[in-house]
């Protein structure tokens, strides 16, 4: 099993990164406020319950036209909510529907067999996702720049998207982060087939040697120096424009500049200052 996950510094991937993904303080930010805090010792009905997750995706042919003569059975379904009937969306014959109990469920699961305590779990955009937050049991140090791991599972009810594991690490110092994509054989988790909880317990497992991984690199990261010169043309390459001068850059490349040197909270670290961990870190653009 090849275990792979996507942060990179190439130009199409760093902007991508940027426009659709957020600094690991941005995503739980998302969030925040939503779904419920998870007590030690509460059982998984206990927590679906107190998140209002509690109810099932169920299936069902669906009528259209302006009479609502016409009826769909067989090119596509309608995917909905059972405690209220809310439409979650219209899907292919091969989408099949994972529960709630079973999403929720397996990551309880692997959390009680790791040592780990579930912190948060809730639903967005009236349930069509759903999502389940824990700490790692694990750090690391890098000369007084602590960074610690969230996993988080987020599980979708429609069409087009699969379920996905992040691994969020986090600065002590300043919150701030990165957001890891964790993939088994480059896949993410489909809809297609029932749910597969073996499948799904690997790429959890997964997260936790991503750390150790990221760790191992992050130290590296942070015993390579790094000259302004040398982040400016990097950032430019990244996410500016080669052509214009440096005061006619973007806002990403400026503002990550100015954290570069000295505004951020973490920058005096020797991790950090003047470092290629140091520019890696300072994400918190906007």
């Amino acid at each position: 099993m090849t275990t792979t996950y996507d942060w990179g510094w190439d130009r199409d991937a760093a902007q991508k990164y940027h426009n659709l993904d957020q600094t690991s303080q941005e995503h739980m930010d998302i969030y925040r406020g939503v779904g419920a805090t998870i007590t030690q010792g509460m059982g998984l009905d206990a927590q679906l319950s107190a998140a209002g997750l509690d109810w099932e995706v169920l299936e069902s042919g669906f009528r259209y036209g302006d009479r609502y003569q016409y009826r769909e059975t067989d090119y596509r379904k309608a995917i909905y909510r059972s405690d209220n009937g809310l439409l979650l969306d219209t899907v292919g014959p091969q989408w099949t529907p994972h529960q709630n109990a079973e999403i929720i469920g397996t990551f309880h699961e692997f959390c009680q067999q790791s040592g780990l305590e579930i912190e948060h779990i809730g639903e967005l955009r009236q349930g069509r996702a759903i999502f389940a937050v824990a700490r790692t049991d694990e750090s690391f140090d890098l000369g007084g720049d602590e960074v610690y791991g969230k996993i988080l599972f987020t599980g979708f009810h429609e069409l087009g998207k699969g379920h996905r594991v992040d691994l969020m690490t986090l600065r002590k110092i300043c919150g701030n982060g990165l957001t890891v994509p964790v993939r088994t054989n480059g896949k993410v988790i489909s809809h297609v087939g029932e749910w597969n909880h073996d499948s799904v317990m690997q790429v959890l497992e997964s997260a936790k040697t991503n750390f150790r991984d990221f760790g191992k690199q992050s130290q590296q990261l942070a015993e390579t120096a790094m000259t302004v010169e040398e982040a400016t043309i990097h950032l430019i390459n990244a996410f500016g424009d080669p052509t214009k001068p440096v005061d006619q850059q973007s806002k990403v490349v400026k503002t990550c500049l100015e954290l570069f040197q000295g505004e951020a909270k973490g920058a005096n670290l020797l991790s950090a200052y003047n470092t290629a961990w140091g520019l890696l870190s300072y994400r918190d653009w906007e």
